[in-house]
């Protein structure tokens, strides 16, 4: 431990975490959780089907998955990210199996109560998609989430 961080109270166990593990939460965890659940949950839904829907998963977890990236590092950036929080860990699988579920509950709001149709809905759709998995990640990793002293030890 240096004089700085002595001199600013910080301890080794809440050091920010490196660009590094957010890189590997968001494609070793998130991404894979995501895209399994969408092909799962829509091949449920849909009776196991090769439709045009199944072409569209990669790009929707894609998104998803740039805005959960950037959602860790804008809180990373800004230290709000801690190394006890662990990353790597169940939050980002948990938050990718939760994505294709809110997009889900969102689309089916945007149809069955709105009358968006035709050229807007695609951007609406993607405008959501990086939205969600920002929340997401704000709110899996958001610092009132983050373990006390006694539970980190």
């Amino acid at each position: 431990m240096s004089e700085f961080d002595e001199a600013e109270g910080l301890v080794p166990s809440e050091a920010s975490v490196e660009r590094s593990e957010v890189v590997t939460a968001t494609l070793g965890r998130f991404l894979p959780a995501s895209i399994i659940t969408a092909f799962v949950s829509l091949a449920v839904a849909s009776g196991f089907p090769l439709e045009s829907e199944w072409i569209f998963m990669p790009m929707m977890a894609g998104i998803l998955m740039v805005g959960f990236g950037l959602g860790l590092e804008v809180l990373r950036s800004f230290g709000f990210l801690h190394r006890d929080v662990n990353v790597r860990g169940r939050r980002s699988v948990i938050a990718g199996i939760l994505s294709p579920f809110a997009y889900g509950g969102f689309a089916f709001l945007v149809t069955r109560f709105t009358d968006l149709r035709g050229t807007l809905l695609p951007a609406i759709g993607v405008s959501a998609l990086f939205l969600i998995g920002l929340v997401l990640a704000f709110v899996m990793f958001f610092p009132w989430l983050r373990p006390t002293r006694a539970e980190s030890s």
